[in-house]
C-alpha cells in the first residue's frame, strides 16, 4: 500500500513506499512504519538535505521508505500517478488518451487501470470499498532484534451493473492475513530484514459478477460456450522478503530487497474483452537496489534498480507457456537534484522499463521505453519561483504500453490478424510554471 501523510513535520510529506506495501492488495505486506521509542528528552533540529528518509532505523523493510517533500516539488511529473514512481521499481503509463485511469507497472504486475493497486492519502482507502482492521505489536528482544507481529483482516463488497443483465450483480469477500517482520541491526550502521506474510489480490468486479462471456453470448445468446463461472474477488498470496540497509558510506543511503511472492491466481489482460480475467496461479520474484546521495549540499542523486521474474506455475494446454503477459522485467530510474544554488533549482529525471514477454510462449516481446524529463527554475521572491519542465527531452519516439492479439481492420479476414498493439509516448512538451505561495 501506499501512504501519503501530510501532517507530519513541516515540508516533509511521507510516501509509505514499496513492492512490499503495494502487495496489499497484490500480495503479502511486510513494511509498517517504524514506531519511535518515547521519549521526553528535547533535540536539537535536524536539516535534511536529502530527497530520501531511508536512514537505518526508520522502517521494518528494506524496501520501505520515506520520500520529502523537496522532491515531490523539484521533480517535474506529466501525470500526477507519477508521484508513485518514486517507489523503486514502479512505472506508471497510459494505454488510452488523456482522462483515461493509468496503467501501473511493479513486481511483475501489469495492473490494468491500478484496480489491484492500492493507494492510501493520509491513512485513508482510495478506489476500492473495504473494510480493514490496521493491528500489530512490536517488541525488542535486544538492542539489535526486534519484531513486529502483524495481523490484518479485510471485507470487500462491490456492484456491478452491466449492460447484459446476467451479469450485474454485487458480491462480498474476506480475508485474514497474518504477517513477521524482524530487525536485526544496526552494526556498522547497517541493518538487516527478514519479512513474510500473507495478503490477497482483488479481481475485478466485473468477473467477479459475470455468468456469460459477453463476446460470445452478444454473438449468440443460445451458445451454450457463453456460460461462465464467476472469478473469485480475492485470492489468496503469501511471500517473504530478506533486504538489508546501510549508510556506511557518509552521505549515501542504500537498500537491498530480494522479494518473492506466491499467487494463487494471476490477472491477464484479455484483448478481445478489453478487461482483464483470472488466469493460473503464478511466483513472482525479484530484487530491488536503490541508492540515495548527497554529493553536495546542492546536489542531491538516486538511483533505483529494480528486477523481476514471472512465472506461472502450471501449464496450460490451451496457451502454452508459462511467461506472463506484461509482465516487466527491468526497471531504472536515474534522478538529480540541484536545490539552494542561490536562487537557482533544478531536476533531470531518466527513466527505464525493459521488453516484456506480450504473449504466454515469449515468442513476442514488446520494445524499450527510456524517457527523460527536465525542470529548471529560479525563485524570484522566497514566496515566488518560475520553472520551465521538458518532458519526453530527446523526444524518444517509444510506447507507454504493449499487447499483442488479433484485431481485424477494413478488408482483413472476418478472424483478424495477430499482431502488436500500442500506446504511443506524449512527444517533447514545453511546460512553464509560475508559482506563489500565500
Amino acid at each position: 500500500m501506499f501512504a501519503f501523510d501530510f501532517s507530519c513535520a513541516p515540508r516533509v510529506a511521507r510516501l509509505v513506499a514499496s513492492g512490499a506495501f503495494a502487495a496489499v492488495a497484490a500480495g503479502a505486506v511486510f513494511a509498517q512504519s517504524a514506531v519511535p521509542a518515547a521519549s521526553t528528552a528535547e533535540l536539537d533540529p535536524v536539516q535534511v538535505r536529502g530527497n530520501y528518509l531511508n536512514g537505518v532505523g526508520t522502517s521494518d523493510a528494506a524496501s520501505a521508505g520515506t520520500v520529502t517533500s523537496r522532491l515531490i516539488e523539484s521533480r517535474p511529473t506529466l501525470r500526477p500517478a507519477e508521484v508513485l514512481e518514486f517507489v523503486p521499481g514502479v512505472i506508471v503509463t497510459q494505454h488510452s488518451g488523456d482522462g483515461k485511469a493509468n496503467q501501473y507497472y511493479l513486481r511483475g504486475f501489469n495492473l490494468d487501470h491500478g484496480t489491484d493497486f492500492a493507494t492510501w492519502v493520509d491513512g485513508m482507502p482510495v478506489r476500492e470499498t473495504s473494510v480493514g482492521i490496521y493491528a500489530d505489536h512490536q517488541l525488542e528482544w535486544t538492542p539489535w532484534l526486534r519484531s513486529v507481529v502483524g495481523l490484518r483482516a479485510n471485507r470487500f463488497f462491490v456492484e456491478h451493473t452491466s449492460s447484459i443483465a446476467f451479469n450485474s450483480g454485487n458480491r462480498s469477500a474476506g480475508l485474514v492475513s497474518p504477517k513477521l517482520s524482524l530487525v536485526f541491526g544496526p552494526w556498522s550502521k547497517t541493518e538487516t530484514f527478514a519479512n513474510y506474510g500473507w495478503g490477497y489480490h482483488s479481481n475485478d468486479a466485473r468477473g467477479a459478477t459475470a455468468k456469460v462471456k459477453p463476446k460470445e453470448f452478444n454473438a449468440d445468446p443460445s451458445d451454450p460456450n457463453a456460460a461462465t463461472e464467476p472469478s473469485p474477488l480475492l485470492v489468496r498470496s503469501k511471500g517473504g522478503e530478506l533486504g538489508l540497509r546501510s549508510e556506511i558510506v557518509p552521505g549515501l543511503q542504500t537498500s537491498l530487497a530480494l522479494w518473492q511472492l506466491r499467487l494463487g491466481s494471476e490477472l491477464v489482460f484479455s484483448g478481445d474483452a478489453g478487461d482483464t480475467e483470472a488466469s493460473r496461479p503464478s511466483t513472482l520474484e525479484g530484487i530491488e537496489f536503490s541508492n540515495h546521495y548527497v554529493a553536495t549540499p546542492w546536489l542531491l542523486l538516486d538511483g533505483d534498480f529494480a528486477w523481476s521474474r514471472s512465472r506461472f506455475t502450471i501449464d496450460d494446454p490451451a496457451t502454452p507457456g508459462r511467461f506472463i503477459p506484461g509482465s516487466v522485467e527491468t526497471v531504472v530510474s536515474l534522478g538529480a537534484s540541484v536545490v539552494e544554488l542561490g536562487p537557482w533549482f533544478g531536476h533531470f529525471q531518466l527513466r527505464y522499463f525493459g521488453p516484456r514477454p506480450l504473449i504466454e510462449d515469449n515468442s513476442v516481446r514488446s520494445a524499450s521505453t527510456t524517457l527523460a524529463y527536465l525542470r529548471v527554475g529560479y525563485r524570484v521572491a522566497p514566496n515566488v519561483r518560475i520553472a520551465l519542465d521538458v518532458f519526453n527531452l530527446f523526444d524518444r519516439k517509444a510506447s507507454d504500453i504493449e499487447y499483442y492479439y488479433a484485431s481485424r481492420l477494413k478488408g482483413e479476414p472476418a478472424t483478424g490478424v495477430a499482431d502488436v498493439h500500442f500506446h504511443p509516448v506524449e512527444p517533447r512538451r514545453v511546460r512553464l510554471t509560475l508559482t506563489a505561495q500565500f
